[in-house]
């Protein structure tokens, strides 16, 4: 809780390593540059049973982000994401990547939000593939550009599976 950090990471700070973060709990922590509560710059990341409440970035990535090495699957399963922010893009989580996958299945993104440049209230996507399954969106807001939920960027050219997801408000 409360974990602050002048550049990448407000709680955790992966590059070029495999973690698995399983059931924790990230509040208020904020990042000068990116990724609020977590920043991964690594291989096969499972981020499961987490919950990101109220974490910031004054960049992008709000509670994540993700800017791997090519050809890497990341997967967010069983997640929350509540009143993150991200000046930039991506309100909880930011993913880029060339030939990158993400998977986000069974999580709920409420009231997450970004002020300024390419939207994605809740998340913002510039990767090859990405599937989001069973997921709820609820009173997500892009201020100043498109996708108050999600916005999908130009790299992604193998295409979006969204499928059994909730959008309200």
């Amino acid at each position: 809780t409360a974990n602050t950090a002048v550049s990448d990471g407000g709680a955790i700070y992966a590059d070029s390593s495999c973690p698995n973060i399983i059931g924790c709990i990230f509040t208020k922590n904020t990042v000068m540059r990116y990724g609020g509560a977590i920043y991964l710059n690594s291989r096969n990341n499972v981020v499961d049973r987490c919950v990101f409440d109220s974490n910031s970035a004054d960049d992008d990535g709000g509670a994540i982000y993700v800017d791997g090495p090519e050809n890497i699957k990341y997967i967010i399963q069983n997640c929350t994401f509540i009143n993150n922010t991200a000046w930039y893009e991506g309100g909880a989580i930011y993913f880029w990547g060339d030939g990158n996958i993400l998977d986000i299945s069974d999580s709920t993104f409420i009231k997450n939000q970004n002020h300024k440049d390419n939207g994605g209230g809740a998340i913002y996507l510039n990767a090859e593939s990405t599937g989001i399954r069973n997921s709820i969106f609820e009173n997500n807001l892009a201020r100043s550009s498109a996708g108050g939920a999600i916005n999908i960027d130009s790299k992604n050219t193998q295409g979006v599976l969204i499928s059994n997801c909730i959008f309200n408000n």
